[in-house]
């Protein structure tokens, strides 16, 4: 085997990230063409004696992620080593969480952490649980907060938080007294349900609990985040699934009822490899503003 082109190995990793060649050409940091990148990733090829992904439809190969995953950690790094020369790396945190988790939760936590970490400079990523592992797995985060979904966990490293108990979520004013009623109801086919896509960890945990007790309740109306659960439920569109979040209350005119038996969602701090000096301040702060909620 002949030696492997640096250069190679870096359009390669550029390539995979972005999900395909022109892509790839957004997130080249110095310009280049389509077809220069195409030969030089299969000179990589040639050099390595395997096909590291297909081209259309686009795929990583099981040996293209083996290795990606080996030198993401070194080009993904590298604007961080800029920083660390710079002098200026300890000030830097990435973060990654929801829109509604950064939107209700993360300022009294960097306000705190603001006063911990003099002149830090903040960078906050929005992800589902899937994109918070490839967030993380490319290094382009330090720290993600998330529900712990085993699907997208594998080589991560996690600490729970908080258990969140599922909740039903309907109008003041509908016709039931508890959730037994309202799954009752949903048997027969004359609820719609209102929840996060199939896939999303908080409704395959509700299915799957579900399933065991005989029923069955399909998603109505797909909403990708709990705040939009809870408008269309107050709009009347149907009963909402939800979780219990600490410290915030349903809105006005919305009754939350708790899912007794259910499993519980478990959410919590992701990160992979070294943790820098501010994400462990975070983290410090997160498990204290946590147990005050």
């Amino acid at each position: 085997m002949s030696a492997l082109n640096v250069h190679h190995l870096e359009l390669f990793y550029y390539v995979a990230r972005a999900g395909g060649i022109t892509p790839a050409l957004k997130l080249i940091p110095y310009g280049i063409q389509q077809p220069a990148v195409s030969s030089q990733v299969a000179q990589l090829e040639d050099s390595l004696g395997t096909k590291l992904f297909h081209r259309r439809p686009f795929s990583i190969t099981p040996m293209g992620r083996e290795v990606f995953e080996f030198i993401a950690p070194f080009f993904g790094g590298l604007s961080q080593l800029a920083a660390n020369v710079q002098g200026r790396a300890g000030a830097q945190l990435r973060l990654a969480a929801t829109a509604s988790v950064m939107r209700d939760y993360f300022p009294p936590l960097l306000r705190a952490l603001e006063q911990r970490v003099p002149g830090l400079r903040l960078s906050l990523r929005e992800a589902t649980p899937a994109g918070v592992a490839r967030l993380l797995r490319e290094h382009e985060v330090d720290l993600a907060f998330a529900i712990h979904d085993r699907r997208h966990a594998e080589g991560l490293q996690f600490e729970p938080l908080v258990k969140l108990p599922l909740m039903l979520l309907t109008k003041d004013d509908a016709p039931f007294s508890n959730t037994a009623a309202v799954l009752r109801q949903a048997a027969s086919g004359g609820v719609p349900l209102i929840a996060p896509p199939p896939g999303d960890e908080l409704t395959e945990m509700f299915w799957s609990e579900l399933r065991k007790r005989g029923g069955k309740w399909d998603v109505r109306i797909e909403a990708p985040a709990l705040d939009l659960v809870e408008a269309y439920v107050a709009q009347g569109f149907g009963v909402g699934l939800t979780v219990s979040q600490p410290g915030r209350a349903v809105a006005r005119g919305l009754r939350a009822m708790k899912l007794n038996g259910f499993p519980q969602i478990v959410y919590g701090m992701f990160w992979h490899g070294r943790i820098t000096a501010p994400a462990q301040a975070c983290m410090e702060l997160a498990r204290k503003f946590v147990k005050a909620l």
